[in-house]
């Protein structure tokens, strides 16, 4: 019983960032403290800017690489088979993603800056996701108008955080309730900001504002536009997620498959054991029907530009179905070393399972696939 992991989009990215990865995780194995561990994922993030990742999805012509979204997934694929808690979708591929169809002033110039470094993007897009707004108690951000001051007042919290911010780009209702996204800068605000780690060892911040008030000319968009490549960020997230979830599962179905065929109990290796080869084959099924489907799908955004709605919705549907169900499997055939945070599959395992609540989980896409597929009929 053997299986190697073979990556979905192989190339110069893939390769690079899976070694970038894998370094990364030798090093961070001998850091015991919370900081010693943020400290290091600092010093990663700004690594990651000096090989130009947050160039790739930036046309050429505004500084960037000019790369296509296979491209932008390889390097996910490769940071995934590690587990790198460093956040590459949300911090360099959604703001990207976000930008790009919006006509809005010096566009290229603030794209250029994000492409060579000297301005980081923290993407806060919860106030308007609305799988967020269904499930989060913490999310009472608004803005409100008073007098000729429109002000920002409450809390979100979740967000992903992004090492050394120097702007907030802020997706949130205006006064009129009307979808907008504001482009803030860090240094020119008052907020209050507590740290905490997720399961998948990310980095995690909750932002309260007290009414402050912010400047016109920080709202870059507002209406239809901004809905529409809002909706569009938003599919984009979720499918960079199945990426992840995938990437991570192949690796994590390949060292437990390794620790099948290597341990031994009552004199034979583990892989002789009929049941757990069952568990194995039917988890390994499951995987390569999921890898399939990312494969395509991806592949065809990528040729057309568009997420839709509803094939993503069953994409992240069958993910909520695949993942814990090989999480599971994973921890079970490695017994009480499955649960220690030393072992790599581990940690894989938090990264699958951390994916199936990004950009919505899988009762929420299951009804917007059915809304979908009702409004097609």
């Amino acid at each position: 019983m053997t299986f190697t992991a073979t990556p979905i989009f192989g190339s110069e990215f893939q390769e690079s960032a899976s070694r970038f990865a894998k370094d990364a995780e030798h090093e961070i194995s001998s850091l015991h403290t919370s900081d010693q561990k943020r400290q290091f994922r600092e010093k990663k993030w700004k690594e990651c800017i000096e090989l130009g990742w947050a160039a790739c999805l930036i046309p050429e012509n505004a500084g960037g690489l000019g790369g296509t979204l296979l491209d932008f997934c390889a390097l996910l694929e490769g940071t995934a088979t590690h587990a790198l808690p460093l956040p590459l979708g949300t911090g360099m591929g959604l703001p990207a993603i976000l930008l790009e169809p919006l006509n809005i002033k010096d566009k290229s110039s603030l794209l250029s800056s994000m492409a060579d470094g000297s301005i980081h993007i923290q993407l806060i897009y919860q106030p308007l996701d609305p799988f967020l707004k269904q499930m989060s108690h913490e999310m009472t951000l608004n803005i409100t108008q008073q007098g000729n001051l429109q002000i920002l007042s409450g809390k979100v919290a979740g967000v992903e955080c992004i090492p050394d911010a120097s702007h907030f780009l802020l997706c949130c209702p205006n006064h009129e309730g009307t979808p907008s996204l504001w482009l803030i800068p860090r240094d020119d605000i008052n907020l209050t900001v507590s740290h905490e780690i997720r399961i998948d060892s990310r980095d995690s911040i909750s932002l309260s504002f007290d009414a402050q008030p912010l400047k016109n000319q920080w709202c870059i968009a507002a209406g239809p536009d901004f809905s529409k490549a809002y909706d569009r960020m938003f599919n984009y997230g979720a499918l960079f997620a199945c990426v992840e979830a995938v990437s991570s599962m192949a690796c994590a179905l390949e060292q437990t498959i390794r620790y099948l065929s290597e341990r031994q109990q009552f004199g034979v290796t583990l892989s002789t054991f009929q049941v757990l080869r069952h568990y194995i084959a039917d988890v390994y099924a499951k995987y390569e029907s999921i890898r399939a489907f990312v494969s395509a799908f991806t592949r065809k955004v990528n040729d057309t530009g568009e997420a839709p709605n509803r094939d993503l919705s069953l994409l992240k549907l069958y993910l909520s179905q695949v993942g814990p169900k090989l999480a599971h499997t994973v921890i079970q055939v490695h017994g009480g070393m499955g649960m220690t945070e030393e072992l790599w599959a581990t940690r894989l395992n938090k990264r699958i399972l951390m994916t199936n609540l990004e950009f919505g989980d899988g009762q929420f896409h299951a009804e917007r696939a059915h809304q979908e597929i009702a409004k097609a009929d």
